[in-house]
Order: structure tokens, then sequence, then C-alpha cells
């Protein structure tokens, strides 16, 4: 690996990186902790004096694809910020005060990439780009009702594509619904059952670094099929959310029209719960953390204090051990965290604070206390 630098690898006083001030760097944004093993094969990285963790291979990505896709950052940038060669494994101090500067890290960065490292650039372009494209409007178009007439709904189809290559033909069809929500369903299930969409620490990534480039388990990046550029995780989230919004129920009045209509409401009722339970529910746009904190409860930790840890960031909060000057030798619980995580964000924003909603009836004298089973506001929905 001696052609790319690693932070805070070689740094020298004044931010120096081998010999240049403050340069320009990536980040690769992944998921790796609850496949970590005590032994096997590591990402040869010198310089670092803690060991590199090593992933099981059976279950997760292999040192091969995990060499390749840091090659393909690395063309981008020669200097890359990579989690287990920037972060001491070893040392609790020093790993918490570099969790605690994630928000900053991520702020600096001139390009960040999203590894999906369950599939390969032939599994995800599809599948992305069909949860793009295959939208189903069923909403009457106005121009084609007739009195005593069915309906007519819309269902888009790929033989007009717009400027980034999509398609933009619509089918005035109800009969191809059925075919068009199963390819959907399945293109939804592939991308949401990638490991990234259920880590809450990527859940965090993702809001502070929205322009993330997409790469697949071979390191190729997503691309627009107009002209090849790369496509942002923010697109990819939100196609998803338009897809958890949209109106796809059968009316009434078209059901006995319809083939396997209990099987379209069931495919309908699974793509909105799947991005729901990946915490995706209006993150393209949500500009209050609250939302990602509520979401959060449905993302995965090896740690249960990453509950705090792995979402702090969107708020740019350091609580915890993760504090300045913090006693990292004190063992936290949850509810002391969560306690500490409050109080510091109505310290910081009363308004924030406050700008929730209980779902379940809170323990006494606790109702002050945004948690991670309440939900955030926008405007004066709740969602």
């Amino acid at each position: 690996m001696s052609r790319f630098m690693f932070f805070p690898q070689q740094l020298q006083d004044g931010n120096i990186y081998g010999g240049e001030r403050e340069p320009p760097f990536s980040i690769l944004s992944y998921t790796w902790g609850r496949w970590s093993i005590a032994s096997g094969p590591r990402l040869p990285i010198s310089g670092v004096t803690w060991t590199i963790p090593a992933v099981d291979e059976r279950r997760a990505f292999t040192v091969t694809s995990f060499h390749d896709v840091i090659r393909q950052v690395g063309k981008h940038n020669r200097f890359v910020w990579l989690d287990v060669a920037c972060i001491d494994q070893e040392n609790y101090a020093v790993k918490m005060d570099e969790i605690g500067r994630q928000a900053s890290i991520f702020a600096k960065a001139s390009q960040v990439y999203v590894w999906l490292w369950t599939m390969p650039i032939s599994t995800l372009q599809p599948a992305a780009e069909d949860i793009h494209r295959l939208w189903v409007y069923t909403r009457p178009m106005s121009s084609v009702i007739r009195p005593g007439s069915v309906p007519s709904y819309t269902v888009t189809d790929s033989r007009e594509r717009d400027s980034r290559g999509f398609s933009t033909y619509h089918h005035e069809d109800i009969s191809v619904v059925s075919g068009i929500l199963k390819r959907l369903k399945m293109s939804v299930v592939r991308l949401l059952d990638d490991c990234y969409f259920s880590s809450l620490w990527t859940l965090q990534k993702a809001f502070l670094q929205r322009q993330a480039v997409v790469l697949s388990l071979d390191a190729q990046p997503v691309t627009y099929s107009s002209d090849g550029s790369s496509m942002p995780i923010s697109f990819v989230m939100d196609s998803l959310w338009h897809l958890s919004t949209s109106d796809i129920s059968i009316p009434m009045d078209v059901q006995e029209r319809v083939e396997d209509e209990q099987e379209q409401e069931s495919q309908v009722s699974e793509i909105r719960e799947r991005v729901k339970r990946a915490g995706l529910i209006m993150f393209p746009f949500a500009t209050n953390p609250n939302i990602q904190y509520g979401m959060a409860r449905f993302r995965e930790t090896s740690d249960k204090l990453d509950r705090i840890y792995g979402i702090m960031a969107v708020y740019n909060l350091r609580v915890g051990a993760v504090s300045p000057g913090a006693d990292t030798s004190r063992e936290y619980t949850l509810d002391e965290l969560e306690d500490e995580f409050a109080i510091s964000l109505n310290a910081r924003s009363p308004l924030l604070g406050q700008l929730f909603l209980h779902t379940d009836r809170p323990p006494q004298g606790k109702s002050w206390k945004i948690t991670q089973q309440s939900w955030g506001c926008i405007g004066l929905e709740l969602l």
C-alpha cells in the first residue's frame, strides 16, 4: 500500500503529511465491525503502531477486494482517510478522540466513497437504475378519465430517457403494474440487503457526506447511463424516499381489473417497510438531525454504546468518552450516555432538543429527553 498515504499516518507539525500541508484527501465509508475476527488475513499497511483488524472473508470482503477498492479511491487523491489505518484500534483514548472528530473529517474531505461490498457492479448498477426509474404512479390521469370508464394509471417504462439516462416514457395500462412491482421489489431488497444499510455508523456517515460516490464489490462506481458520471449515494436515497412516499396503492374501483391485487398490495407494503427499516424515511431532505436520531433505532451496532457514539456526529456533539478531556477509563452505561447526549443537545439548542414527540410513555422525570424511540418533526409534519 506504499502508493497511498493514510491520515494521520506520518503526521508532522503543522498538519503536514508526506511533505504536504493539509493536502486534499478522500474517505472510504464502509462497514466491517460485525465481521471482525481475532486472526486472519489483514490489509498490509506500513507505518502504523496497531494491528490492522481482520474480517471474516467467508462472511464479508476479502483483503484483495479491500485493496482493489482503495486503489479506486486513490485515483482521486493520493491521500486517503481509512478508519482502520487512521484510528488507533488499540489505544482507546486516541480512538475515542478520533471518533469525536468525525464531523470535521468528513466536512474537510474532497471526496467520499461508499463501498457496498456485497454486490458486484453487474448486480448493483441495474438495481440502482431500477429503483430510480421504475416508478409506479397510481394516480388517475385526468386527461384520460371519462364517465363510466376505468381510470388510467401511469407506470414508467424505459423507452425514452431523460438527460441522466433514465426513462421518461409512461404506460397508461394498469396491467403492467404487477410486473413492475415485482422487479422494483427485487431491486429494493437486493440493494437494502447490503450491510451498509443496516449499520448505524454508516447512517451517520451518509448524513455527513450525501454526495459520496457509490462503489461496488469490484470497486466500480455506479454511474448514470447517459454520460457515465458517478451516481452519489444521495441520488439512490432520494429515489428510495420517493418509493416510500409515493401513493402507489391500488384504488378500490379498479381492484377487480387488476390481477393478483392482494399480491401487489403486499409488494407495495414490503417496499415501504424495507425503506423504513433502513432508516431512510425523509433522509434526503431532512435537515433536522432528530430525524436521523429516530431512524437510528432501525440500525445495528456491535457495541450498545455506539447507539450514541455512532450518531452524535450529525449534531456535531461530543459526549461520554469522546468529550474533550474525558476520563476514558470510566465505564459508561447507555442510559448515562443518553442523558449526557440529551443534556448537551438542549444546551446547544433548546429548540432542537425539544423538537420531537414520544411514541412511548417516557419514564417519570424523563419526558424532556429525546430518545431513539422518538419521532423528529419537519415543519408541522410528524415523521
